[in-house]
């Protein structure tokens, strides 16, 4: 029979002991940290996610508003080419005479700018 290391040969002394206790201590008091600060930036994670669906509606109004300012400008600039034609203006001039008949007729550029490129009249 092949000879046996004795149970009592493996068991550490009780000072070593307590070092691998003291050593343990110190681990778990680490990883309490860290769970305490896997914590704190989960929870402010869910603050982040909950601000989410706001920015989201922020930007698709903005989105919208950006939209609706691009239609506008290009029915202005048509609008501002037809008065340029019509009353041989610059296009300064022309954008200043837009200008007038929107505050004249107290509507905003854009509906008065719209109205000219789908009629191709001149507001009288």
């Amino acid at each position: 029979m092949p000879d046996l290391p004795s149970p009592a040969a493996d068991v550490p002394t009780g000072s070593e002991l307590d070092k691998t206790i003291a050593g343990l201590h110190t681990e778990v008091g680490e990883l309490h940290t860290e769970v305490a600060e896997l914590n704190v930036e989960v929870a402010e994670l869910h603050v982040e996610v909950g601000q989410l669906p706001a920015e989201v509606k922020d930007l698709q109004a903005e989105v919208a508003h950006l939209g609706l300012a691009l239609a506008s400008s290009r029915e202005i600039s048509a609008a501002v080419g037809v008065v340029m034609e019509r009353r041989g203006l610059s296009q300064a001039e022309a954008f200043d005479w837009l200008t007038v008949a929107s505050q004249r007729l107290n509507l905003k550029l854009r509906h008065v700018a719209d109205s000219i490129v789908k009629t191709g009249e001149l507001p009288g």
